[in-house]
């Protein structure tokens, strides 16, 4: 499977599939190929990784559940 465009890589959450290391080689070759073409992609992988580090941040200070149930 080659990334080709931005809907493939959002309908199949490839991006968050590729940060959780959940795609096969081939896939995390073809997607890297795509990204370092795009720069828009880089700066999505980024934001993903954000997300998740400030979801884990407030899970660890025991923030996440509160906030999740307002």
């Amino acid at each position: 499977m080659a990334v080709v465009d931005r809907d493939q890589i959002d309908g199949e959450q490839i991006i968050e599939r590729y940060l959780a290391n959940q795609l096969s080689p081939t896939v995390v070759q073809d997607f890297e190929a795509h990204y370092a073409k795009h720069p828009r992609v880089v700066r999505d992988i980024e934001l993903v990784l954000r997300l998740k580090e400030g979801l884990a941040t407030l899970a660890d200070r025991g923030e996440f559940d509160g906030l999740r149930s307002r």
